[in-house]
């Protein structure tokens, strides 16, 4: 029975890393927008903390 749940537990780990690299792949063929410079990435993490204290609605 342990045998049973070792390959449940390899077939579960291999389908979860297909379908992240899949949803990967889909994400970067899908963009249009040029890659983001390291530069541009800092700033957006600069401007989140701004962009979350601004009140909902």
């Amino acid at each position: 029975m342990a045998l049973v749940w070792l390959v449940l537990a390899v077939e579960t780990a291999v389908a979860f890393g297909i379908a992240l690299w899949a949803a990967c792949w889909a994400q970067r063929t899908l963009r249009t927008a040029p890659r983001c410079t390291q530069r541009s990435r800092q700033q957006n993490r600069v401007r989140v903390p701004d962009r979350a204290a601004c009140p909902r609605g």
